[in-house]
């Protein structure tokens, strides 16, 4: 049933909103062997945010990486410093509800991605969108 649950809200969600994709530049003929891990990992990265009054629907792609860890963060305003850890979550399934304090609040999303080598990536942000997207 829960799996059924999540192909529905992203079914709902996917012609509502385009997702925010955040993408790097190629890395430079210089780069580490970290950084072209780095900007692979962004570049392939998708992140998107739906929302129904105070319940979040925060939905991820990944690119085949070696990930160590992936944790979810969220602020109030569209800048790092400050904002809070949500959860630390498995890659599959590839998607967390997150209820939040104010319905009429914007917050921002991040990803923070762990690699096995150590690298972290930050993905986002990413905003709640006003509107009701996804019926419960």
């Amino acid at each position: 049933m829960f799996p059924r649950m999540i192909a529905w809200a992203l079914a709902l969600c996917a012609p509502a909103f385009a997702p925010l994709t955040f993408a790097a530049s190629a890395p430079a003929s210089a780069a580490t062997p970290a950084e072209i891990a780095e900007a692979e990992v962004v570049k392939g990265t998708t992140l998107t945010i739906a929302r129904n009054g105070n319940e979040v629907l925060v939905s991820w792609l990944l690119p085949k990486a070696d990930i160590k860890q992936l944790e979810i963060f969220r602020n109030t305003r569209d800048q790092a410093p400050g904002r809070g850890r949500v959860a630390a979550v498995r890659t599959e399934p590839p998607v967390y509800y997150d209820t939040v304090a104010e319905a009429e609040t914007t917050y921002w999303y991040w990803l923070k991605i762990t690699l096995k080598s150590g690298q972290t990536v930050n993905i986002g942000p990413a905003p709640t969108p006003a509107a009701k997207v996804w019926a419960p």
